[in-house]
């Protein structure tokens, strides 16, 4: 049997100029200009702060009273276990089957709202120059605070697992374990406290303001390199193709030239 011929299609090759107008053309759509957009500037704004930030606990850690460091360690770990306690409840409530079960989970999101709003509250409660009597002691226990938390989110899983035969699976069981070894861990750790953690937080502030300010640096720099300078070079090509077209039509004779008599 004779197979029949495929269609043949002709595809017109684009010039140089038009495979570069083109695609300068698609970039163009593709990328638009970061300054116009909100991206952009808030990316600018995060690395200015975060910046700051970093460099003011470092002055207050080495020249100033040394209090913005734990303030924000332990506001922040504070309100951290709040939300994800609060979080817990309706998906962790429902899914258990006994009451005791729930009874046991409602005890542990109890425990960590303790925690964490004492711990939030003695970030607020330090003054400038000198710590209240609730600040001094969640910056002296820190680690036992943070590593009971975790520890005891273990053992509470355990209860439930082992002893009230709720349901569970092998990376939940694996999970619960590392858990319980970073809390003790964390608790092993006699100067782990607040104002350790300060100088921690301070790298993190810098790093993610350098990173946020190279994240706005780049997509700038992306923007330049696809759309503004092949653009521009593409303009410069257009001008120096005019300038000869206009030397050749200068140099070229005329007609009149031509019949002009030959004089000795």
């Amino acid at each position: 049997m004779r197979k029949k011929k495929k269609n043949v299609y002709v595809v017109e090759k684009e010039t140089p100029e038009e495979k570069v107008e083109n695609y300068v053309e698609k970039e163009h759509k593709e990328l638009p200009n970061p300054l116009q957009g909100v991206n952009f500037w808030l990316l600018c704004c995060a690395c200015a702060l975060l910046v700051v930030m970093g460099i003011w606990i470092i002055v207050d850690t080495y020249v100033g009273d040394n209090t913005l460091g734990p303030r924000l360690v332990m506001g922040f770990t504070g309100f951290v276990i709040c939300v994800f306690a609060v979080i817990r409840v309706v998906p962790l409530v429902r899914t258990q089957k006994s009451t005791n079960s729930k009874m046991v989970i409602l005890t542990e999101i109890i425990l960590d709202i303790v925690v964490g709003a004492f711990l939030f509250y003695g970030a607020f409660s330090i003054e400038a120059g000198k710590e209240s009597a609730i600040s001094d002691f969640c910056n002296k226990y820190y680690n036992y605070l943070v590593g009971g938390v975790l520890y005891l989110k273990g053992v509470f899983y355990f209860i439930t697992t082992s002893l009230l035969n709720e349901v569970t699976n092998k990376k939940e069981f694996w999970l619960h374990v590392l858990i319980m070894s970073i809390g003790v861990i964390i608790c092993s750790f006699k100067n782990l406290n607040a104002g350790a953690l300060g100088l921690f937080i301070a790298i993190i502030s810098l790093l993610s303001g350098v990173a946020a300010g190279g994240a706005a640096g780049g997509s700038y720099f992306k923007y330049r390199k696809n759309v503004v300078l092949p653009k521009k070079a593409e303009k410069e090509k257009q001008e120096n193709k005019e300038e000869e077209t206009n030397d050749e039509a200068n140099i070229l004779p005329s007609d009149n030239d031509d019949n002009r008599p030959y004089v000795s």
